[in-house]
């Protein structure tokens, strides 16, 4: 199984998002080429600025749910850290929403197939939202787990579902995809998949900030509860797990050079 060091390259998909300007910067620093997809030369551009490493390169991405989206960005990599997802679960029909991120997750396993002949390893930002549902109970969740609540919820309720429900079953859809495909891809392909589960991440943004709307939701939600009034005993009672993204950064890092990863699920809280 692969041990991918620098001064391997890598692709990092979506890579002006919150998390993945982390990863980016983290790779750059372990010596590691980073390739990034990004939709406009806008945010591109800021990357290169902000890294300032000439083992940094973006390519401009528009839609990465169509076929043969990642074909060219995949070239001459050796793995991909896919953490871009057309992700707006506050719009639209859920059907839309969950199918858009399916397929750019099957996408770029296949374009690895296809063209990446250099590719040994793809891994797939997640979060915890697949492998948590509402217990019946004290009950502990592992990387067996999975959301099976919120797809049957947006089955049921459609448009009317919650944004958080709807995103929940696009992620945990996307991931079964991902873990289905490479069940009857594994003869013929020579890249194992990796996927990491993170629950709600916080912490610095250096990615590309024009307005609110692109704090991340983790980050939101953290601002969104220093502000409500709560009372001393509502705040003990407050429950969750979280990460910073310093930290899930290096895991993504990390888990390419992890020979024992291989086709393994993780889930990654402080």
């Amino acid at each position: 199984m692969p041990s991918i060091t620098a001064p391997s390259k890598v692709l990092v998909t979506g890579a002006n998002g919150f998390i993945a300007t982390h990863i980016v910067k983290v790779l750059l620093e372990t010596g590691y080429f980073v390739r990034g997809t990004v939709r406009d030369d806008t945010k591109g551009d800021y990357l290169k600025k902000l890294f300032n490493d000439d083992k940094f390169e973006y390519v401009v991405m528009n839609d990465i749910a169509k076929p043969g989206a990642f074909d060219d960005a995949i070239k001459d990599v050796d793995a991909a850290l896919h953490t871009a997802a057309s992700l707006k679960p506050e719009l639209g029909d859920p059907a839309n929403l969950i199918n858009d991120v399916v397929l750019s997750t099957t996408g770029i396993l296949e374009s690895a197939k296809q063209v990446g002949s250099n590719v040994q390893r793809v891994i797939f930002t997640g979060t915890t939202a697949s492998v948590y549902q509402p217990p019946q109970g004290k009950y502990i969740f592992t990387e067996k787990d999975w959301n099976e609540a919120a797809p049957k919820a947006v089955e049921q309720q459609g448009a009317a579902a919650s944004p958080l429900v709807k995103y929940a079953a696009a992620k945990v859809s996307a991931e079964r995809a991902a873990w289905e495909w490479i069940k009857t891809n594994k003869n013929s392909v020579k890249f194992d998949i990796v996927t990491i589960c993170p629950p709600l991440v916080y912490g610095p943004m250096i990615h590309k900030l024009e307005g609110q709307q692109d704090v991340n939701m983790s980050n939101r939600y953290f601002l969104m509860n220093l502000k409500a009034p709560r009372t001393e005993e509502q705040i003990a009672k407050k429950e969750g797990s979280y990460i910073d993204v310093r930290d899930l950064a290096k895991i993504h890092v990390d888990l390419l050079s992890k020979e024992k990863a291989a086709n393994e699920r993780f889930i990654a809280s402080a």
